[in-house]
């Protein structure tokens, strides 16, 4: 999902995900990991990582607000997506 900030005219990437497509697929564990993953990168402004804004949840949903990169970025970066983030 698409999302734009009023405060600072930025989008956005919402990553959903049902809570019970995570228990059924036993991504509990990998679900916390990727929160504290995000999160340390913040702190240490990693370059080929995504910058988490947000993560919150409801009763049926977890998201997972980060910043939304463009397919318009330099071969090098996108070399290094392609390695990093897996189909």
């Amino acid at each position: 999902m698409l999302a734009e900030t009023k405060s600072i005219w930025k989008l956005l990437a919402i990553k959903v995900l049902k809570k019970e497509f995570i228990i059924e697929n036993d991504m509990v564990e990998s679900t916390k990991s990727k929160k504290c993953v995000l999160l340390i990168a913040n702190k240490k402004r990693h370059l080929f990582l995504l910058e988490l804004h947000v993560c919150f949840q409801t009763e049926t949903c977890v998201y997972f607000v980060i910043e939304y990169l463009s397919r318009k970025l330099p071969l090098a970066v996108d070399h290094w997506l392609l390695i990093l983030v897996p189909l």
